[in-house]
């Protein structure tokens, strides 16, 4: 696992500060606070400030995606085969009364107390992070409009985003348009 991390230093996304070491989550928390301070400048469309909050998101994550976005960062083929023997081993039963009822296997999702986790959901949560950037880069006008400051879409906060955009309704489908596709590719849904 520790290895991993140091790898995920490397190929994460800066807006990222969940689970990295040395990121810090208090410099997203800085950046945010000087976007609300400009969310009243006076622009066609208005701004608009987004968290968007992933459903139980370690339960939902499709393992093809994750196996995806392991090979679109280069990993190699002897690690996913670890990673996929990881994720798809365990077994699971429910204790009622004391007493264990069947064992089952699960088909999707991450063990939220497994170490290695944290990492592979960051790496399939930068897909949504570079996707945005794509987003925005090819949409400036999406853009949040603020005074003489660089131009940021979103902030990461391991499961939590922050997006930062121009508020119009044409510009908000957009968006909403790409959030879609995303969930219907990594089985990860947003909190509506």
């Amino acid at each position: 696992m520790n290895r991993l991390m140091l790898i995920l230093l490397n190929i994460i996304s800066p807006y990222q500060m969940g689970f990295v070491k040395g990121h810090a989550i208090t410099d997203n928390i800085l950046l945010a606070q000087e976007y609300c301070h400009d969310l009243d400048v006076k622009v066609r469309g208005g701004n608009m400030i987004m968290k968007l909050d992933i459903a139980k998101a370690y339960d939902n994550i499709n393992w093809n995606f994750i196996y995806s976005m392991l090979h679109l960062f280069g990993f190699d083929e002897h690690f996913i085969s670890l990673t996929k023997r990881c994720i798809e081993s365990p077994y699971f039963c429910i204790i009622v009364n004391g007493k264990s009822h069947g064992f089952f296997k699960a088909s999707h999702g991450l063990c939220q107390g497994d170490p290695i986790s944290p990492g592979l959901f960051i790496i399939a949560a930068d897909f949504l992070s570079r996707g945005l950037s794509d987003l925005f880069i090819n949409y400036p006008s999406l853009y949040f409009k603020m005074s003489g400051s660089i131009n940021i879409s979103h902030l990461c906060f391991a499961v939590d985003f922050i997006m930062f955009s121009n508020a119009s309704r044409n510009k908000i489908n957009k968006i909403l348009s790409f959030f879609k596709s995303f969930e219907e590719v990594s089985g990860l849904v947003f909190n509506k």
